[in-house]
């Protein structure tokens, strides 16, 4: 019998003046870029690699179930972590080799945008790209493991003066093997009032949130080898291309579902919702988008699992060890976003049971 990880993934929650389904509108998808539009509102959940051959064998060995216990490893960033970058590690099979080990990689979140002033709000950053993988074959003793720290929040909107664009910081990739998750994209900030444009949601695993009639960017939650079924997860962020709501902040998206755009304006979007493992042994949500900027936090509370479920609100960073996008800022006055939430990798296998 073979024992397999939960996943819940909750679809996003519509409510007026809340969250927009933006990215599934008809209206939305005529003006997304060509190379945005396959992706708008589409749910990852099986990527390039996701066919039914299963994995051949590494050469470790095979248990019954009543022959074994659960062995888990958990790989963390570390304080000397730079934002965007990756800490490394070695997860090493001392004495028994399992055949295949089941694996979680979570990237770094994006960093959130940043608001020139108190009543114009920005973006949303992307969750980091999240990877499950039920059977990773084990071929060595000694396997790398490299973990996607958060994104910069973004802190200039300087670049404006000369007709560029300002996004938070992209997070880092998490990598196990020859799986890559891909950091999430930053959030993007709404610079001087005389600029007419904001600007587009930076790419990234999930991408980040735009501003002031930007569009989102192309997202690729990662890369797994060949032949190796495996759920890949990434969404785009939402768009602020509705004109009657040019200052609000779009969310980022998530894990499970791409981030939300303005329904009002001078309020920000939540970002979109992350999705449910246990591999742990605990229930916990990963990869939420961060929120859209906002004047005030309505309808945010009424979102359904808020706020364990998505990413940073209120200006405030993603939580460390989910690959959470951090808020965009403009929140309350705070013109600063938030730092996106450091990823985490998590490994589980089956090992012989001790007397």
């Amino acid at each position: 019998m073979k024992t397999k990880t939960f996943v819940w993934v909750v679809a996003a929650f519509l409510a007026a003046g809340t969250i927009s389904a933006c990215k599934e509108s008809e209206g939305a998808l005529e003006n997304l870029p060509d190379n945005v539009k396959e992706q708008a509102g589409k749910d990852n959940g099986e990527g390039k690699n996701g066919g039914k051959k299963q994995p051949e064998s590494g050469g470790g060995e095979e248990l019954s179930q009543t022959e074994y216990n659960y062995v888990v490893r958990t790989f963390k960033t570390t304080g000397e972590t730079q934002p965007g970058g990756q800490a490394e590690h070695t997860l090493t099979f001392e004495g028994y080799k399992p055949a295949t080990v089941e694996v979680l990689v979570v990237a770094g979140g994006g960093g959130g945008g940043l608001s020139d002033n108190a009543d114009r709000y920005a973006g949303g950053g992307g969750a980091g790209g999240l990877i499950y993988v039920q059977e990773y074959p084990i071929s060595t003793d000694t396997i790398t493991v490299k973990v996607g720290a958060g994104g910069v929040k973004a802190s200039t909107t300087e670049p404006y003066d000369s007709g560029g664009d300002v996004v938070g910081g992209k997070g880092g990739n998490s990598e196990f093997g020859g799986i890559i998750a891909n950091g999430g994209g930053g959030g993007a900030s709404l610079g001087d009032a005389t600029n007419p444009d904001g600007a587009d949601g930076g790419g990234g695993g999930s991408g980040g949130g735009a501003t002031k009639f930007g569009y989102p960017s192309a997202t690729d939650a990662g890369t797994v080898p060949d032949g190796i079924s495996a759920i890949k997860r990434g969404n785009v962020g939402g768009d602020t291309t509705d004109e009657n709501f040019p200052n609000s902040g779009s969310g980022g998206g998530g894990a499970g579902g791409a981030g939300g755009c303005p329904t009002k304006d001078k309020e920000g979007a939540l970002g979109g919702i992350g999705v449910k493992y246990d591999i742990s042994g605990a229930e916990q949500w990963y990869a939420g988008g961060g929120a859209g900027g906002a004047a005030a936090p309505q309808g945010w509370s009424s979102a359904p699992n808020y706020p364990e479920a998505y990413g940073a609100v209120g200006g405030a960073d993603g939580d460390a060890d989910t690959g959470d996008g951090g808020s965009g800022g403009g929140v309350a006055g705070k013109l600063s976003g938030g730092n996106g939430g450091s990823g985490i990798v998590i490994v589980r296998w089956k090992a012989p049971k001790t007397e």
